[in-house]
């Protein structure tokens, strides 16, 4: 899955604002080219900007021009609501299942609870550590440091932890 092959990727809010505070964002591009996220998610992302909050992180994401934005469909947007009540997820995660269908092969997100429901429906779902570990693999970064990183933007989980610790692969 990377740039070239055709893989359609989506992301959620909270690995945009995190890559961005951990200054990895170009992982993104460098691995499959273009991203998609919704307009629901880059909402979320461009909230403190909307609310006259300087965030430096949204500021980057803004000017990022290989995210695309994708607006849903009226009969899209009808589905949101049973998308959450099944999946048990939030409204930004809920608009990416909805447009997975539109031939997306991935979503990026950093929800344990989250990514583990839609992979158990299906879903081709990736999380942040594993992103730190395929850039890695393609000699993209250093994964202890991109993980350093990652984990001082606020995304303290074990896995991120054990690649720090050069313990995962």
């Amino acid at each position: 899955m990377f740039k070239g092959e055709n893989v359609r990727v989506l992301i959620n809010a909270s690995p945009l604002i995190l890559l961005a505070k951990a200054d990895l964002l170009d992982v993104l591009k460098r691995l499959f080219g273009k991203v998609w996220t919704s307009r629901i998610v880059w909402n979320e992302v461009m909230w403190p900007l909307r609310h006259g909050i300087r965030a430096r992180n949204a500021e980057i994401l803004r000017n990022c021009g290989w995210i695309e934005i994708v607006d849903l469909t009226e009969s899209e947007t009808r589905m949101l609501n049973s998308v959450m009540l099944r999946f048990g997820v939030d409204p930004g995660e809920a608009s990416l299942v909805v447009l997975y269908r539109r031939g997306f092969n991935l979503i990026i997100m950093a929800d344990r609870d989250a990514e583990e429901t839609l992979k158990n429906s299906g879903f081709n779902i990736m999380d942040l550590s594993e992103l730190v570990v395929l850039a890695a693999k393609k000699g993209l970064v250093n994964a202890r440091e991109a993980a350093r990183r990652i984990w001082n933007a606020g995304y303290m989980t074990e896995e991120i932890e054990r690649i720090m610790l050069g313990q995962a692969p």
